[in-house]
C-alpha cells in the first residue's frame, strides 16, 4: 500500500515537475493521497494544479469502483474546498495556534472516519481542546452550506467556533456515491 504526499516547496525548489502523463502513471501506482498544509496559491499554483489533477483522477477511480481516499490537512483541506466548489470561499478566522474541542455533527457517528473510533476517544475529542489549529483561513459553516457543490459532495463531521464566534467547518468527508 502506498500513498502520495504532494509537497509545497519554495519557488527556488519547485514541486515535482512531471508531465500530466507522468502524474497519471504515478496516480495509478498509489492507493491514496495526502494534500498537506503549507503556503501556496489555492487557485493558480502548481500545488493547486496538481491537487486538482489527482482529485479528478480520484473521482474517476471512485466512479469505476476503486476507493481512492484523499486527505487534506490545513492548506490541503482548503484546497479541497476550492477544487470542489470552483471558488475560494474561505474567511479569516482567529484560529492560529489554538487547540479546540470538536463539535461533532450527527453525520460523524456513521462516517468512515469516525464510526470505529473508540468511544472514550470520541468523548475526549468532544470535551477537551485536543484539535490543534494553526491557520488564519477557514470555511465558515454558512459559506459551506450555501455552496451547492460542497453541500452535495461532502458531509460536515465536525465544526468549531473561533474566539470571535465564527463557526467554521473542521472535518468533512466525501459522500462516495
Amino acid at each position: 500500500m502506498a500513498a502520495l504526499r504532494l509537497s509545497v516547496k519554495p519557488a527556488a525548489d519547485r514541486c515535482i515537475d512531471l508531465t500530466e502523463a507522468q502524474y497519471k502513471k504515478l496516480f495509478y501506482s498509489i492507493n491514496g493521497l495526502l494534500i498537506p498544509g503549507g503556503g501556496a496559491n489555492l487557485m493558480t499554483s502548481e500545488y493547486s494544479k496538481n491537487a486538482a489533477l489527482f482529485y479528478k483522477l480520484a473521482l474517476q477511480a471512485n466512479d469505476h469502483g476503486t476507493y481512492f481516499p484523499i486527505w487534506g490537512t490545513c492548506l490541503g483541506f482548503e484546497e479541497l474546498t476550492v477544487i470542489t466548489s470552483g471558488r475560494k470561499l474561505l474567511i479569516n478566522t482567529d484560529t492560529s495556534n489554538v487547540s479546540l474541542r470538536l463539535n461533532f455533527t450527527k453525520d460523524a457517528q456513521d462516517s468512515r472516519m469516525f464510526k470505529n473510533f473508540p468511544v472514550d476517544l470520541m468523548n475526549a475529542l468532544a470535551a477537551e481542546p485536543l484539535a490543534a489549529n494553526s491557520h488564519r483561513w477557514s470555511i465558515s459553516v454558512k459559506n459551506f452550506t450555501s455552496n451547492t457543490e460542497l453541500k452535495n459532495f461532502y458531509k460536515i463531521l465536525s465544526t468549531n467556533m473561533d474566539s470571535k464566534g465564527i463557526e467554521f467547518v473542521s472535518t468533512i468527508e466525501g459522500t462516495c456515491k
